[in-house]
């Protein structure tokens, strides 16, 4: 199943997008661009989430334990059905939408797309800012990957039930569409990649909040906080990351296979991350794993700054 989003919505769909959103954001809106882009995209997946919650409280009014293993089954594939439901509207209307504009891409001979895409992939890799960025996304992207841990955390060990700590993670990705419209916007009239190591000094203090504290010294109302503050930082991280394609002057022509190896390197936080939380909290029980995992996280934070101002230097 996995092996098919990949090929539908990676290797057909990814590439394409981030340059189509790079060629409207045109010379002087790229962070209006991509900030668009991700607020639409969290603006979307939060209200379908904030509808699963839902769901789950109406079918479940004595709580989830309460429910026999049959009504959670049922009401899960509800969700299933619903997601799946979404996606194919979506698909007919970007289809009908597509059908508006014309298409100028010129038709080439096999050979002449091999040739075009060896000679651009060469360009490519000789360029260190491309590996700079892959490594930004890489620590970004090990954040946002970390937002699925929250809700473990806080059944563990701030003892929340799966449904609240559900909500107290919808919650949080409500800040999602504003915190990548805001940041978007503001890139464009300042230097986004300085916004991109405040972003990462954001997570990196967070990261270490959450890896001392304990449940003894702080209250609920500590870690929605810092809840909140870590998805700002990681959504603005993801509405940035692509913009800076702009400040180092990448041509325009080479941005889908600038973005297939960027994407290769910085999304592989997907094959690890949830795989080492889950290795922190089995080896390690209760408290002292989950804090493992976010020192873990800060580290990444750190070498996302050192990423970051290595793009800096390389602007310059």
């Amino acid at each position: 199943l996995f092996a098919f989003f990949g090929i539908t919505t990676i290797m057909l769909f990814w590439g394409a997008l981030i340059r189509a959103t790079r060629e409207w954001g045109g010379s002087h809106q790229q962070g209006a661009a991509f900030g668009l882009l991700e607020g639409g995209r969290g603006l979307l997946a939060v209200s379908l989430a904030s509808l699963g919650v839902l769901l789950f409280e109406w079918s479940f009014p004595l709580g989830y334990d309460s429910a026999s293993l049959s009504e959670k089954q049922s009401t899960f594939n509800i969700v299933i059905y619903s997601y799946t439901a979404i996606t194919a509207l979506t698909g007919v209307l970007v289809w009908l939408s597509l059908q508006q504009y014309p298409n100028p891409t010129k038709q080439h001979s096999l050979n002449q797309s091999y040739q075009f895409a060896s000679k651009h992939f060469s360009y490519v890799l000789r360029l260190p800012a491309i590996w700079w960025q892959a490594a930004i996304v890489l620590c970004a992207y090990v954040g946002y990957k970390s937002i699925d841990h929250l809700s473990l955390y806080a059944v563990d060990v701030h003892g929340y039930d799966a449904i609240e700590a559900a909500k107290l993670v919808t919650l949080a990705a409500w800040i999602r569409p504003v915190a990548a419209v805001a940041t978007g916007l503001i890139a464009d009239r300042f230097n986004p990649i300085k916004m991109l190591i405040l972003c990462f000094v954001v997570l990196l203090i967070s990261n270490l909040y959450f890896s001392f504290s304990t449940p003894q010294f702080s209250f609920s109302g500590l870690l929605v906080a810092n809840v909140i503050i870590t998805c700002t930082a990681v959504f603005a991280l993801r509405a940035l990351y692509f913009a800076v394609f702009k400040s180092y002057q990448l041509p325009i022509n080479v941005t889908g296979t600038a973005v297939g190896l960027v994407s290769v390197i910085g999304f592989l936080p997907d094959v690890f991350v949830l795989y080492l939380a889950g290795k922190f909290v089995d080896d390690y029980p209760g408290l002292q794993g989950h804090q493992f995992f976010f020192l873990f996280l800060a580290c990444f934070s750190l070498a996302g700054i050192f990423a970051s101002y290595k793009l800096k230097n390389y602007k310059k």
